[in-house]
């Protein structure tokens, strides 16, 4: 996905672990032309894959608001928190599961 001038999209993963709860985080914040801008990924605590993801997404919030970017496209691998952004749904069970 290609974004417009001043926005920038950061390209997320979450991973998660079953048997031992570890869980990881990246991302990857490109510009407008797909330069790098940054990029991180660091280790969590988490119960279910999707709370990772959630995980991964409150990281690019608090980054790029820290950062002063007001305009980011989010991209997610995750169907579960992709469709919690768009209808503003944040009790969904499959955060339990």
């Amino acid at each position: 996905m290609e974004s417009e001038i001043g926005k920038i999209q950061a390209n997320t993963d979450g991973s998660f672990i079953y048997e031992n709860s570890r869980a990881g985080v990246g991302v990857i914040f490109k510009d407008a032309t797909g330069n790098t801008i940054m990029a991180f990924s660091v280790p969590a605590q988490c119960k279910t894959n999707n709370q990772a993801e959630v995980m991964t997404t409150l990281y690019v919030t608090r980054w790029c608001k820290q950062a002063g970017y007001n305009k980011y496209d989010l991209e997610l691998d995750s169907m579960v928190v992709a469709n919690m952004i768009i209808t503003k749904d944040t009790k969904t069970l499959k955060l339990e599961e």
